[in-house]
């Protein structure tokens, strides 16, 4: 195949601003540092999977403003396929404003714009999708998402869900909880968030909430739980339980993303056993969490399989 992965989902640019504290109600707070860097769930998690030896390709849309330039040249200096994210004339381009104290907790907020929502999949970009081994989105844009799913699922190719925000974000986005359902049915690998999940099930406690959705979830179900580390339970009923890598945390924004793409990448393409492939994606998460900004790379590189 072309492509190892073939990623549809979100993607921005981030206004990242450092601050000794984040502010209480009615209160100030001084910004020390600002800087606009690549960000986007769905993109960061494609541009892990690339640095870590995929070869991978994205579907979107952008605008024509400095945003969309550094979506899409931040793509393609990280090797990834950009030729089918969009430029459109006159829109704006998505974008976080990500506010990160001391201690590496963080405020979001989100700024939508006006081209992220207008994706809609043609003949070549459904022919991407088939030239890929696996298929990867966190579901949004709703419609471009449903519609790759179902050229992935049709021609038999592995599905990895990410669920990224909770479901009233993602129902103020187009994105109804049946459409959640059907989607997690035919996918081979589920992360929700701790959000997504206990909106789903109605509980924060891992093992409840992945014996519910087993309902409507045949696939690898894996919930990450930041320090405490990860907890994978498979299709056969086994469960694998892997520690968080300590490291000296500077900003944990991307670490989500960070595990995503190398547990993509280690377990779907690579095809390494769940338990390995899983303290592979917990070592590049937290080293990701070791700088600033949710794509940091740190200098040492990332382990080995």
């Amino acid at each position: 195949m072309a492509y190892d992965i073939c990623g549809l989902g979100t993607l921005a640019a981030d206004i990242i601003m450092t601050l000794d504290a984040l502010p209480r109600k009615d209160s100030f707070c001084m910004v020390h540092h600002t800087e606009m860097q690549p960000g986007g769930s769905g993109t960061n998690t494609i541009v892990q999977a690339a640095r870590l030896g995929s070869r991978c390709a994205y579907l979107g849309t952008v605008g024509d403003d400095a945003e969309g330039r550094l979506v899409v040249s931040s793509l393609e200096a990280e090797g990834v396929d950009a030729s089918h994210v969009y430029v459109r004339p006159g829109e704006r381009t998505t974008r976080t404003e990500i506010a990160v104290d001391k201690n590496g907790d963080k405020c979001i907020f989100l700024i939508m714009g006006d081209a992220f929502f207008k994706l809609r999949l043609n003949q070549k970009d459904r022919a991407l999708i088939h030239e890929a081994k696996v298929f990867f989105t966190d579901l949004l844009p709703g419609w471009a998402a449903m519609s790759g799913l179902r050229e992935a699922f049709y021609s038999d190719q592995k599905i990895a869900v990410s669920l990224e925000v909770g479901l009233d974000l993602f129902a103020d986005m187009g994105v109804t909880e049946g459409q959640i359902r059907e989607s997690l049915h035919v996918a081979h690998l589920v992360v929700p968030c701790r959000d997504a999940a206990r909106d789903l099930t109605g509980t924060d406690d891992p093992f409840k909430a992945a014996a519910a959705m087993r309902e409507y979830c045949e696939g690898v179900i894996v919930f990450t739980r930041g320090s405490e580390g990860s907890i994978a339970f498979m299709p056969d009923g086994g469960i694998f339980r892997i520690p968080a890598c300590p490291v000296k945390i500077e900003d944990t924004t991307g670490a989500g993303d960070s595990f995503m793409g190398a547990l993509m990448h280690a377990y779907l393409v690579k095809e390494q056993p769940i338990e390995q492939a899983l303290q592979f994606a917990s070592a590049c998460a937290a080293l990701t969490c070791t700088g600033l900004g949710a794509r940091y790379r740190p200098p040492e590189g990332y382990p080995s399989l």
